[in-house]
């Protein structure tokens, strides 16, 4: 990799990326030594630019166009939501973000001087360094272990592996790093598309293996307690006293880069799909602004929130997440502004062009000034988010994240169609339990007999920890429609042609 050293242990690579010296081996190790070698010496890409060439063409990421967002996709529609365009939209943010805050580091370089400027470029030293690239593979690769339904099912699955005594269960993070470090096939003789260390650290939005006993690491966690090497590959990236459980840089920026996406991307999408009323969102956020602005709230427990408004609990879920950073006061202001804004869009009757324009003008106007205000801190502060928008910007991102929330994916319409999915899966994983554990495996389908024997399960198979890991494996290749199909033909509901 061509390098430059521009100043004392900062090295500069050619793309603008931002290295310290002494953490460069540790950031671009792929971990397996067979990945290690280039076949093609003509090969001028960096490190982390062939890792997301190896995403983008993965059949992962493709399969994430079946796959629900918010519902399920329907290739009939021409503006469909679905979680490829998600994950296309949060890997280019990230991108986007990450180029931003090199630039700005990088007008510092030689000069020894108390800028802001020069605060970034300490501050990505600290972290051991900031990779563009990097930051868009880990945003292609966030979402690639969501099973069919995605959000929707995660609870199933979860439970379903639980029960039967696996210690892991299911977390579409942590069943992501599986994809790409096991599942998706690259090399016959490997398993896993072989990515940098910073590529794997990009994709640990919560860099830890599940704990039960820590209500913050129970449900929330990236890595399978069988991945345990990939969370050390990824943290080996920050250096020794940051490897605590904190996300590195890029993971941080993948992180506000999908919580941007969701936010404002996905609600635009709303907005498009005619699933906001905006009557009803007008006139209860404006109620809700001002009891938050005026009188200041003490956020509802698990015991109080039947008595509460949907929007006073997902703030006060974020609360407790984020202790100190959510203010009454600065959110009540915030929804008074977002309440404005989607005030002055008209409810959407028409797809013409200047319609949709004006929409998508107006949500840009809120991103770019989230971007704009991006602070990075140092990791020493112990911050609890190491980069973040000002504060009055994050308290509008959040209040756009609970509108979207609360009055788009909690609709009817949207609550019919998952109730729906959830019931398709139930039965799914059941139908393909009994037929893993009644029928000769040869008789099974290619994919799912090859997941079985990678876990080594001897026959007679009985109901296992193993065997249902490896059901989920199967399971979390299928898009919705696929996954509908097997169950109306695995159940009765339908049957297959010969």
């Amino acid at each position: 990799m061509n390098v430059s050293e521009v100043e004392p242990d900062i090295l500069l690579l050619p793309d603008g990326s931002i290295c310290h010296k002494d953490m460069f081996s540790q950031r671009y190790s792929r971990g397996i030594a067979s990945f290690e070698i280039r076949a093609n010496k003509a090969d001028r890409r960096l490190e982390c630019e062939r890792d997301v060439g190896r995403i983008r063409y993965s059949a992962a990421l493709l399969r994430l166009s079946g796959v629900t967002q918010v519902t399920s996709p329907d290739p009939r529609i021409t503006r469909r939501h679905d979680r490829l365009a998600h994950t296309l939209k949060v890997a280019g943010l990230a991108r986007e973000i990450a180029n931003d805050i090199v630039r700005s580091a990088r007008n510092s370089i030689g000069k020894c001087n108390n800028t802001e400027d020069r605060k970034r470029l300490d501050a990505i030293l600290e972290f051991g360094g900031l990779d563009i690239s990097a930051c868009e593979a880990g945003g292609l690769g966030h979402d690639l272990g969501h099973a069919p339904f995605a959000h929707s099912s995660q609870d199933i699955l979860d439970n379903w592996l639980l029960e039967v005594g696996d210690t892991c269960g299911f977390e579409g993070n942590a069943q992501s790093l599986r994809v790409v470090t096991r599942l998706e096939p690259r090399k016959p003789e490997m398993s896993g598309l072989g990515l940098t260390a910073v590529s794997i650290g990009a994709m640990q939005k919560y860099p830890w293996i599940r704990d039960r006993s820590n209500p913050q690491r129970s449900d929330k966690f990236s890595v399978y307690r069988d991945d345990i090497a990939c969370l050390e590959l990824g943290q080996g990236v920050l250096p020794h006293n940051f490897r605590d459980g904190r996300q590195t840089l890029e993971a941080a920026i993948v992180d506000l880069a999908d919580d941007i996406t969701y936010a404002i991307h996905d609600v635009q999408d709303f907005i498009e799909a005619g699933l906001l009323d905006f009557r009803r969102l007008e006139s209860e956020i404006t109620g809700l602004a001002k009891r938050f602005f005026y009188r200041g709230y003490a956020w509802p427990t698990e015991t109080s929130k039947d008595e509460c408004h949907g929007l006073e609990i997902l703030a006060a879920r974020v609360a407790r997440q984020y202790p100190g950073l959510m203010h009454p006061h600065e959110l009540g202001t915030a929804l008074m502004y977002i309440n404005k804004i989607l005030g002055d869009i008209d409810h959407i009757q028409d797809t013409s062009y200047g319609t949709v324009a004006g929409i998508r003008n107006t949500l840009s106007g809120i991103i770019s000034d989230i971007v704009g205000s991006i602070n990075i801190s140092s990791p020493s502060d112990n911050r609890i988010l190491p980069i973040a928008p000002g504060v009055a910007e994050w308290h509008r991102l959040q209040a756009m994240k609970f509108i979207g929330r609360h009055y788009a994916i909690g609709s009817p319409q949207v609550a019919r169609q998952e109730q729906s999915n959830r019931a398709a899966l139930r039965s799914t994983l059941n139908a393909l339990l009994d037929w893993t554990t009644s029928a000769p495996i040869h008789t099974l389908p290619s994919a799912l007999r090859e997941s079985i024997e990678k876990v080594c399960i001897p026959a007679p198979r009985k109901d296992s920890p193993a065997l249902r890991r490896a059901i989920v494996d199967y399971l979390c290749g299928l898009t919705d429609r696929s996954c509908l199909d097997l169950a109306a033909e695995l159940c009765g509901w339908r049957i297959p042609r010969a």
